[in-house]
């Protein structure tokens, strides 16, 4: 953030500062990567356990076969889909943050550019 939006985002109210504030990318890339690593984890180890003789699901063999070499529904695969859910998850989540946050100051400086403008307009209509 430059200093000139530093500068409008400091004379937001309190509820509207903490509305643009910004994401922190690498903490919210590490939180959603955590959590898909965890979720594919538990899917593998779920599908291992609760059909140990039965092929791959659906969702874990497309996965496994397209998107994440090593990913099945065995132990071992659990760990490489834990690895590959933290690595998907963080590059999803820092690009997620990054948007925000360019989103959010875009937001900002809209407002104030509009205030200002307004503001220019109502001393224009007074001269006149």
């Amino acid at each position: 953030m430059t200093t000139h939006t530093k500068q409008i985002v400091s004379e937001l109210p309190p509820h509207l500062a903490v509305a643009v504030a910004p994401l922190v990318r690498w903490a919210f890339g590490l939180a959603i990567g955590s959590a898909l690593g965890t979720v594919l984890a538990a899917v593998a180890i779920f599908r291992t356990f609760a059909v140990p003789e039965g092929p791959d699901g659906l969702i874990v063999g497309l996965l496994g076969y397209n998107f994440m070499p090593g990913y099945a529904a065995t132990l071992p695969g659990a760990l490489i889909g834990l690895g590959w859910g933290v690595v998907w998850g963080f590059v999803l989540g820092w690009l997620f943050a990054f948007a925000r946050n360019r989103l959010a100051v875009s937001f900002v400086l809209l407002g104030a550019w509009r205030a200002r403008a307004e503001a220019d307009r109502k001393i224009l209509d007074d001269l006149i």
